[in-house]
């Protein structure tokens, strides 16, 4: 009966091996490049997007966003667009709404901010905690990054949102080079 045991034993040591040495071949971003040409941009995704359209309405006018997004677990890579009128006004209007909404999603706080140069209009990085939209995760410490371009009468924001335990800087920076504007070497 011992000799059963150990036997029993080590057959589940040898499958929990041969498991966990298969989880660790298994790729934690399955990166792809995928090219938008409607919306004039590629990016560089790490699991394979969904792509999702709204109207946004701020009294009488309305922004028709497209965004183009892949979860990783908690972690959440996505890229907006949007058409615009072609004023700078209404870009960094619709801009910072945009940003806003990133931020409330988080209960966030901007911890760095700038202006790079043209095309990009703001980049930022932001701590808060997950709001209840975003199911178990509710309350729990959180990062963001967010990154606003106008290119052509059309305004841009790619972004990572995750929990703070599974931010990944090396991840986020693929992401972010990733990102190409179709007509233009950014």
């Amino acid at each position: 009966m011992l000799q059963s045991w150990r036997r029993k034993i080590r057959a589940a040591a040898i499958v929990t091996a041969c498991l966990c040495l298969l989880a660790a071949c298994s790729p934690r971003f399955d990166w792809r490049e995928i090219a938008n040409s409607e919306a004039g941009y590629a990016a560089l995704f790490p699991a394979r997007p969904a792509l999702v359209t709204r109207t946004l309405p701020h009294g009488a006018q309305t922004l028709t966003l497209t965004l183009q997004a892949a979860p990783v677990g908690q972690r959440y890579f996505a890229v907006g667009s949007a058409p615009l009128p072609a004023t700078t006004e209404a870009a960094l209007f619709w801009q910072s709404q945009l940003e806003a909404a990133l931020l409330s999603n988080l209960d966030a706080q901007v911890t760095q901010a700038h202006a790079p140069q043209a095309p990009v209009l703001r980049d930022i990085s932001a701590s808060g905690t997950l709001r209840a939209q975003r199911g178990d995760a509710a309350g729990v410490p959180a990062k963001l990054r967010a990154r606003f371009y106008l290119h052509h009468d059309r305004l841009y924001e790619v972004f990572v949102m995750a929990p703070a335990a599974e931010w990944d800087d090396e991840a986020v920076e693929t992401f972010f080079t990733g990102f190409k504007l179709l007509d233009q070497q950014s």
